[in-house]
């Protein structure tokens, strides 16, 4: 990527930080990782791709995996000859009846349950993730119903309208928090498991910040909501519905994650 001509210009792993909602976010132009994703998105629409496409996706990650070698090989001390190159070719199994071997066993190797975020836990299993579940969708019906009642605040022309940025909040956070509360959970088993103290450390830290920007999200869905719940009198009943699920979220998630409010992110908090 050309991009990586200029990393002086961006702040390293910023991107580990965010809630991804880079439409909302003031440091994109200092992202690696945005950059990457728009340059990219650029190339497909040039080419007439589907970016939802398999084959698509795959040589996405065969360019990822190039660029990244590339990269290290730039870094690597080029007055030392006799350091070994990183090459793709390194890579691809001569033997043709093995061929894309390197690719099948990354995207084959069996994983177990207790190594997935998204099985981790059965929503059942766990009250905080099946009331976060619940929350997005009921959301979608909520949003359904303020459409229907209020069908000129919501048109495409007014979508800079208090109720539709409010609405664009929930629409975000809602299905992002129940993502990022399985990804707290899995942290911190992870982080139980840790007998190494710099993987502990490693963990502790991805702990923090899942369990942060879920946090995050929970606070800006009951912002949104007390706005709606204020604005729109006439579905008090549903908002205050939603608002109470969220709550309760807020109450359980405090109690398993203490240190979500006062973790604090960098450049974000």
């Amino acid at each position: 990527m050309n991009e990586l001509n200029f990393m002086h210009e961006n702040i390293s792993g910023i991107y580990n930080y965010c809630d991804r909602w880079c439409e909302k976010c003031s440091y994109t132009n200092r992202c690696l990782l945005f950059k990457q994703e728009a340059e990219r998105e650029i190339k497909h629409i040039l080419r007439d791709e589907n970016k939802n496409d398999a084959d698509t996706l795959a040589n996405d990650l065969k360019d990822d995996l190039k660029e990244a070698f590339e990269h290290i090989n730039k870094i690597m001390d080029e007055d030392n000859e006799e350091d070994e190159e990183f090459e793709m070719d390194d890579f691809e199994d001569e033997d043709d009846d093995e061929e894309d071997s390197f690719e099948k066993g990354f995207f084959e190797e069996e994983v177990s349950d207790e190594e997935r975020p998204s099985t981790f836990l059965k929503n059942a299993d766990n009250p905080l993730i099946l009331l976060s579940e619940n929350l997005f969708k009921d959301f979608y019906k909520y949003y359904d119903l303020l459409k229907s009642r209020f069908p000129d605040e919501l048109e495409e022309k007014n979508s800079q309208s208090p109720l539709q940025q409010n609405l664009d909040v929930l629409g975000w956070y809602t299905p992002q928090l129940h993502v990022k509360i399985r990804m707290s959970y899995w942290n911190k088993h992870k982080l139980s498991k840790s007998k190494d103290p710099e993987f502990a450390e490693i963990d502790e830290e991805m702990l923090n910040v899942s369990s942060r920007i879920a946090f995050v999200g929970i606070e800006k869905c009951i912002a949104a909501l007390n706005f709606l719940y204020q604005q729109k009198t006439e579905l008090q009943k549903e908002t205050k519905a939603l608002l109470n699920n969220v709550l309760q979220i807020r109450n359980i998630f405090i109690e398993e994650f203490p240190n979500a409010p006062t973790y604090k992110r960098p450049y974000f908090d």
